[in-house]
């Protein structure tokens, strides 16, 4: 496997773009999978065409920050649907969408000058990510501890 990758020159950031991609998709209910397929599945090849070019590193950011962005939309979609039809709130998404920002803030931080310090950034934003892991770890999206009933 390493000598393959050797071979063809692929890095890291070509599979995050896949990465993120299908993070994207399971975010998505399967009977909308199966009616927009092909529409996905063309999204998906321009992901992997992307990984395979060879361009600079910030237009592959361009498109990873592209992808985090849906996956940030499409989490804070899932969470207004359960208020409006449950009537509950869910922090399981609430925290979802605060680590998809996290991730997001630190593409913006290589893509914009923010003024910060980017170690001190860096190792803040992971720790934060460290223990939104562990969160994941030890609950799950159906978890009753994380659901606020509205009325």
């Amino acid at each position: 496997m390493v000598a393959l990758l050797k071979i063809y020159h692929i890095s890291s950031v070509d599979f995050y773009i896949v990465v993120s991609y299908c993070s994207f998709i399971s975010l998505m209910d399967l009977e909308y999978l199966k009616k927009k397929m092909w529409i996905f599945i063309g999204i998906g090849l321009v992901a992997v065409y992307m990984s395979l070019l060879k361009i600079g590193i910030t237009h592959y950011v361009y498109f990873i920050t592209t992808f985090h962005i849906a996956i940030i939309l499409r989490i804070l979609y899932l969470f207004i649907m359960v208020v409006a039809t449950k009537q509950v709130i869910n922090f399981f998404y609430l925290v979802l969408a605060f680590y998809e920002f996290t991730v997001l803030l630190k593409f913006f931080n290589y893509l914009f000058t923010l003024n910060v310090d980017a170690y001190t950034y860096f190792l803040i934003t992971t720790l934060f990510e460290l223990l939104v892991g562990i969160f994941f770890t030890t609950f799950r999206e159906d978890s009753p501890k994380l659901v606020f009933k509205l009325k």
